[in-house]
């Protein structure tokens, strides 16, 4: 290894770094961009990526970019770009001029040939490689959910769970073995196909996005891993790991063909709590309320080879397609039923689309592309409604995923070409509305409506919201919104304007980035990776009083519980949704 260069600063792990980028590195060919905290007095003006030598390979320029308002923990930055830059390799970093000295730093990150000796150095340096992010961050995520499977006393019990009483006081007689599946975060072992139903427009999908989106991304990351023997290994991996969560669906399963939502402890890790529950009504899923994804899920695992689900699994794909079937058939009848406040809305819509569209895909049953066009038409007709706008803590980017993989199996051209424009229509609109206050981070803003107050645009979900309580979920918004940009890409390829690719591109780029340390923080959000990995406190002091600041409510900040903002819990649709972010790129 070379002698460290007396210009670049080399940082313990915990230290801040002066320049701020995603710490795991870049795609060779993707956006490169960084942050350099400093007023505008500063005087920055250049800079050069050197090698591991010190050999300068690219300059730049910084440009500077002011603050964001209302973020108290950010500073003004400038900014610099190398994305010109293309070579792949390790070990690279970043000098900083100003004036007529030289100021230097940049930022532990980890390229897929992380060595023993670099680990040990410590060393600031970046890389660029063709698939930095993905070569790391798909194996640690596979790992991370093998270490959440549910396991123990909870395993025990989870084959004999009783249920709650309803409202009305019934309660079905028996047990039911509902065992398997994932905790759910790391601060509750309860397990769900989705919750908040009471709350009718906030149902996050839980489990089967995750069985979902693992199918979806060894999909994707089968048709380019090119020569990444890394990434080729983790295929099998990663559709084994979706039918372990499959297995749990089909037990989550009622004879009738409607799915149980949760296994709910209360939050208490008391084995004797977990109940089959739903809070307020019944314990049956409605699409919006988990179903949608579990038929979804179902459905697209059915098509995987025969000898690989049996070698895998006690079941079959003839079991998992009859079980997508019967869910489906049920909730065509019956999902309203199951509603809180009984009428279907745009989470209904994209849920159940996605269920549809999986299901003519195994099948080519006529029956499910009538279905899928239906509910593809509902939920473009959203697109111009004047009722409650659709923002989402967690499934911000599920509306354009559903739509695409609709079109994806879709016959008619003039459907497709329809679902082309409510498409690009989406991610102009999310261009424009990230774009329209001063916006260093590129962080994709939002359109919102507290409950008390009218709609507006916003960084962050509203405190006053439908659940009263419940408002987190940040990084699982952004992989979806950046898994979101990528299938936008790959339907409007090729008559996608120049322009338009470039800032869907950069935008997704920007969702990736924060996650992985792009953010007011240097921190990397992957645990293990990077540097300065948020410590998950148990007594949740992360908040923010203003809801529109930002904060993992490091000291001074109180921890009130009121204020609860956005928190360092590990969280599975984080984890789920970057695993297929960083898949799609």
């Amino acid at each position: 290894m070379s002698q460290p260069d007396p210009y670049v600063i080399h940082l313990e792990n915990g230290q801040r770094s002066s320049v701020i980028l995603n710490h795991i590195g870049f795609n060779t060919h993707g956006p490169k961009t960084f942050l350099v905290p400093g007023s505008e007095k500063a005087g920055y003006s250049k800079f050069e990526l050197v090698d591991g030598s010190g050999v300068p390979v690219f300059e730049g320029s910084l440009v500077y970019a002011g603050t964001t308002a209302k973020w108290s923990v950010t500073p003004s930055v400038w900014t610099g770009d190398f994305s010109a830059f293309t070579s792949p390799g390790v070990g690279f970093r970043l000098r900083l001029s100003k004036s007529e000295t030289v100021e230097s730093a940049a930022i532990v990150t980890n390229g897929d040939a992380e060595s023993k000796a670099t680990k040990k150095a410590k060393t600031t340096t970046t890389s660029t490689t063709t698939r930095t992010s993905t070569d790391l961050v798909v194996p640690d995520i596979y790992h991370y959910f093998r270490s959440q499977r549910v396991s123990g006393k909870y395993a025990k019990k989870d084959h004999r769970v009783s249920f709650v009483a309803a409202e009305d006081g019934s309660r079905p007689e028996g047990t039911v073995d509902v065992s398997g599946g994932w905790y759910d975060a790391s601060g509750d072992t309860s397990k769900y196909l989705s919750h908040l139903s009471y709350a009718n427009f906030m149902n996050p999908q839980q489990t089967p996005l995750i069985t979902w989106a693992f199918l979806e991304a060894a999909d994707n990351l089968s048709a380019t891993a090119g020569s990444s023997d890394r990434l080729k290994s983790f295929l099998a991996p990663l559709r084994e790991e979706s039918l372990y969560g499959c297995d749990f669906l089909i037990r989550m399963q009622h004879e009738d063909g409607y799915f149980y939502q949760t296994v709910f402890d209360k939050w208490s890790k008391d084995v004797n709590q977990r109940e089959i529950w739903l809070k307020h009504t019944t314990w049956q899923a409605g699409y919006r309320q988990g179903a949608g994804l579990a038929i979804a899920s179902l459905a697209r695992a059915s098509t995987l080879p025969s000898e690989f689900i049996e070698s895998t699994t006690n079941y079959s794909g003839a079991i998992y397609l009859a079980a997508a079937e019967a869910g489906f058939k049920h909730l065509e009848i019956h999902n309203v039923s199951y509603l809180n406040d009984k009428t279907e809305n745009i989470i209904d819509h994209y849920c159940a689309l996605l269920a549809a569209s999986e299901l003519y895909a195994a099948t080519k049953n006529e029956e499910y592309l009538h279905a899928a066009r239906t509910r593809s038409a509902k939920l473009q007709a959203c697109q111009v409604s004047n009722a409650r706008p659709f923002f989402h803590a967690s499934d911000a980017g599920l509306p354009i995923i559903s739509l695409v993989r609709y079109a994806e199996v879709e016959t008619d051209a003039s459907l497709i070409a329809a679902v082309k424009v409510v498409v690009e229509r989406a991610m102009d609109f999310e261009i424009s509305i990230t774009k329209q206050v001063n916006n260093p981070f590129g962080y994709p803003r939002q359109y919102v409506k507290p409950v008390d107050g009218p709609a507006r645009a916003s960084f962050f979900f509203p405190h006053n919201n439908e659940s009263g309580y419940w408002w987190q979920g940040e990084n699982a918004r952004l992989g979806s919104l950046a898994s979101a940009a990528s299938k936008a890409l790959s339907l409007l390829a090729p008559t996608l304007p120049a322009e338009k690719t470039a800032a869907y591109t950069l935008w997704r780029q920007s969702s990736i980035d924060w996650v992985l340390g792009k953010n007011p923080y240097d921190m990397c959000m992957m645990q293990g990776r990077g540097r300065r990995n948020p410590e998950y406190l148990p007594q949740y002091p992360n908040a923010q009083d203003e809801e529109g600041d930002l904060a993992f409510k490091p000291d001074p900040h109180g921890a009130d519980w009121a204020q609860n903002w956005r928190w360092g819990e590990q969280w599975i649709p984080h984890g789920g949704y970057l695993a297929l972010a960083v898949s799609l790129v």
